[in-house]
C-alpha cells in the first residue's frame, strides 16, 4: 500500500500532499475517506448474513459468540457494531481486525472494495 507519493501516517499510508490544496497523485484512500465512502449495509450483510431490522441499527447473529437469536447490532450509517451479550464493539475495521486477526492497513485495504 505504499507508493512514491505515499508516506506513514498513524499506522497507516497517507498521500503527502492530501489536504494542501493539491490533486492526489497516487490511488490511496486514507482511512477517513474509505470509512465516509463504505456501504455499511453491503459490507455486514457480506460478513454477516442477512441483516434484521429497519433503520439504522440491523440485527444480526454475533460472529463472536454461539448465538442462536441475533444479538449482535449493526450501524448501516457509521459503520459501528455492537453486541451486548458478549460486549464486543467498534467500527468496521475493528471489526475486521477482530474476526479475520487482520492488520489496520489490511483492513483499509479489504474495506476499499466496498467504498463507493
Amino acid at each position: 500500500m505504499t507508493c512514491a507519493g505515499c508516506r506513514p501516517y498513524r499506522g497507516a499510508y497517507r498521500p503527502f500532499n492530501v489536504g494542501r490544496g493539491r490533486r492526489n497523485p497516487c490511488r490511496h484512500r486514507t482511512p477517513e475517506q474509505v470509512r465516509a465512502s463504505v456501504n455499511w449495509e453491503a459490507f455486514y450483510t457480506d460478513a454477516l448474513g442477512e441483516l434484521r431490522g429497519h433503520g439504522p441499527w440491523r440485527s444480526a447473529r454475533c460472529p463472536f459468540h454461539d448465538d442462536r437469536h441475533p444479538s449482535f447490532r449493526v450501524n448501516v450509517e457509521t459503520g459501528c457494531y455492537w453486541c451486548p451479550v458478549c460486549n464486543v464493539r467498534g467500527d468496521g475495521f475493528g471489526f475486521l481486525m477482530a474476526r479475520d486477526g487482520l492488520t489496520f492497513r489490511e483492513a483499509v485495504q479489504r474495506l476499499e472494495g466496498f467504498a463507493s
